[in-house]
Formats: structure tokens, sequence, C-alpha cells
């Protein structure tokens, strides 16, 4: 478990069992209507820490979850989906004791709340999907190298190899440091 951000004032955080093998960390303050902010890759709650209070203020429960496998939420073992991925969320949606969000996904979370979206049409009650393509309209073809690509999506794909490859240089990794 990593060691939490600082949560910004009026929020905590907090870790919900939303299934037998998978445990969410989220980030939540503000009451009123539900907003789900998905982060995208290779990020979590903190990128979207300068607009979460913003959110609050004016009505909302602001609820940053991590998603499986990322910062303080639960590794499961095995692959697992989008779908799974927003079950997780209609779950936390539903522990909170909420029946509806306002969905907010980027980069790889965008992947996520359209899958919950198509899953629980009624629960999300408004949906913004920004900075990804999605199955069906582009990600498969920015997916392959061979055509243009991103190298990376293949590489990720093959989660224990990218971990050993990675593993003490991530900071050089993610931020494109050569390392010298």
């Amino acid at each position: 478990m990593l060691s939490p951000a600082f949560a910004p004032d009026g929020f905590v955080h907090a870790y919900a069992q939303v299934s037998s093998d998978v445990r969410l960390h989220y980030v939540i303050g503000g009451s009123g209507p539900a907003v789900a902010l998905l982060h995208g890759w290779p990020f979590s709650w903190i990128e979207w820490r300068t607009v979460m209070p913003l959110l609050a203020r004016h009505g909302f429960t602001v609820i940053a979850p991590h998603l499986r496998g990322s910062g303080d939420s639960s590794i499961p073992a095995g692959h697992w989906s989008k779908r799974d991925e927003a079950e997780d969320l209609h779950r936390l949606l539903r522990h909170l004791g909420h029946d509806q969000a306002f969905v907010v996904g980027t980069d790889v979370g965008t992947m996520t709340a359209h899958a919950w979206a198509q899953a629980y049409p009624d629960e999300v009650s408004r949906l913004v999907l920004s900075e990804a393509f999605l199955p069906g309209f582009g990600l498969e073809e920015h997916m392959n190298p061979a055509t243009g690509g991103s190298w990376h999506f293949g590489f990720h794909a093959q989660s224990e190899l990218a971990a050993m490859v990675t593993a003490g240089k991530e900071e050089a990794y993610l931020s494109g440091a050569s390392g010298r």
C-alpha cells in the first residue's frame, strides 16, 4: 500500500470491499449528487485534486477512486476487463448510498466510464469521456504499432514483463528520462 497523498480540505481517504478480491481506495468529500472522477494511466485520484473542491463547493459529493490495480486499490490475480472495473464502481456507488452519478473519465478511465454507462445506463446520469480512444472508435488502430499506433499498449498488456523491466526505474520510465 502506498502512503496516501493529502486529501484536499473537506475530503477523506476511504476504502470499500466491493467484491471478494477487490478493495477500492477512494477520496470523497462534499454533499449532494455524486460525481465520480476516473483517472487515467499512470495517474491516480490526485490528477483530480484541484477540481474536487470546486465541484464540492457547487453542491456535489465528489468520489475519486483508484481503479482496481492502481494506487492503493487491490490488484486481483489474473486479467480483468473494463467491464469488471465498471462493476467495481457500480458496487462502490451503491456502498456509498447513491443510485446515480455524473461520471467523468479521462485517458483509460474513459474506457471504464464508457463500460459503466453501457452496463448501467440508468445509474450514469451524465457521462464525460475525454482524452482517449474507445474500442470500436479508433482504439484498435491506436494500439497497433505496425500501423503507427503506440508501442506501450502492447508492452503493458504483458503486465508481468512490463513490471519486471521497469522495477526500480518507474520514475525514469514514466518521466521519459534516459537514466543517464
